[in-house]
This record gives structure tokens, C-alpha cells and sequence, in this order.
């Protein structure tokens, strides 16, 4: 799980993610979105390391 986290959040190696916190009802039953309906860009605005443009 932390490599595909570090992955979608551009987060540099030499960083450890320490928790990821899920937010929702326990009770609520949907269908998983695909990962290209996904835009992260529009929801993850915070604390984002950004690709190098080299």
C-alpha cells in the first residue's frame, strides 16, 4: 500500500507514509470507481510533492 500511495502522491522515496485514513460511512455500499475516472488533482491539494518537469 505505501508504494502505490507514494506512487498516486508523488511522494519522494527517501519519505515514509506513517497512516492513510479512510473517510466514509462503513455502512454505505458503492461500486469502486476505476482509476482513470480518478482525477487526484481535483480532491489531494495539500502536503503533494509535484513531478519533476525534466
Amino acid at each position: 500500500a505505501e508504494d502505490y500511495i507514494k506512487e498516486k502522491l508523488n511522494i519522494k522515496e527517501n519519505y515514509k507514509v506513517e497512516s492513510i485514513i479512510a473517510i466514509g460511512y462503513k455502512d454505505e455500499i458503492k461500486e469502486p470507481i476505476s482509476e482513470e475516472k480518478l482525477d487526484f488533482n481535483k480532491f489531494i491539494l495539500i502536503n503533494l510533492f509535484k513531478k519533476n518537469k525534466n
